[in-house]
Formats: C-alpha cells, sequence, structure tokens
C-alpha cells in the first residue's frame, strides 16, 4: 500500500482521499471494480495512529454516533477528517464522501473543498453545479445517481 501525498494531478488516474490540508492520498486505479478503500483506510489509520498525535473532539453526542461508523473507510472520514473520492464503475461517475460534523464535530476543511473542486475540474466532472460544494449540510455525492439507464436525469 502507498501511504505517500500527492499533488492533485494524480486524481485524474487514481481515486483516493483529500487530508484536511487538501493532500491527495491514491488508493486505487480509477475505473478498477476492486473496493480497496477500507483495506487502505485500516492500514492508513493504523499507520497514523502510531506515528502521530491525533486531537478528537468528542462530547457526549460524538461518543453516541460513534457506533454508527460501520467500517475504516467512514472512521477515516468522519473522525480523522478525510475526503473519499471514488468513482462507479459502470459510469465512472464521481462518489464523493465528506465527514459528517453530526457524527464527530468534523467538518470538511476549505483546503479540502479547493482541492476537490480542482480535482473535479481536472476530471472534468463539472464541479460549479454539485450543491455538495456550496452546502455544508450535504456530505454525500453519487454521481452514478444521475444515470438512469445511461441518460441524464
Amino acid at each position: 500500500m502507498d501511504f505517500n501525498s500527492y499533488e492533485i494531478d494524480v486524481s485524474e488516474y487514481f481515486d483516493g482521499f483529500i487530508d484536511p490540508q487538501g493532500k491527495y492520498y491514491k488508493v486505487k486505479e480509477k475505473g478498477t471494480k476492486e473496493d480497496l478503500f477500507n483495506i487502505w483506510a485500516k492500514q492508513f489509520i493504523e499507520l497514523i495512529t502510531n506515528v502521530y498525535y491525533t486531537e478528537l473532539k468528542f462530547n457526549y453526542k460524538n461518543i453516541l454516533n460513534v457506533k454508527k461508523i460501520e467500517s475504516f473507510t467512514d472512521l477515516l472520514i468522519n473522525l480523522f477528517g478525510y475526503v473519499y473520492y471514488n468513482h462507479d464503475s459502470k459510469y465512472n461517475k464521481p462518489i464523493i464522501k465528506l465527514p459528517d460534523p453530526n457524527l464527530c464535530n468534523i467538518s470538511a476543511t476549505s483546503d479540502q473543498i479547493e482541492a476537490l473542486y480542482h480535482i473535479m475540474t481536472l476530471n472534468n466532472e463539472n464541479p460549479m453545479d454539485k450543491e455538495f460544494l456550496i452546502d455544508a449540510t450535504i456530505n454525500y455525492y453519487n454521481g452514478s445517481e444521475e444515470q438512469i439507464e445511461g441518460k441524464k436525469r
């Protein structure tokens, strides 16, 4: 597994995560069906929690909400504040998950939103018409849901 950060332009060829500082981590080649995100996230969490001090911002409500996190991918997104950037293998449309502030008091940073805007522009994914980039209450986008039998809704 590769845990190095890369320039945003690798997102043209690789799906991955964006850290809170806007750095890109590649997880798998774009278009492959294999879902390596959970495996990558588990190993990355083990690495960063052994190397870095992690400050978690919890209150009682957040502790109860952590039970809702079902995978290492969701843990990396909602507890450590990473943004998930993947593609549907059928339509090659983006699937994006941002941290849900209702779970662990963590939101996407302005660096992440800026990086995501540049990544989507690079990949011809029309970021200007995506509400989740301007509405902080939206933390999930699935571009393949815009497809019905190969036609846009």
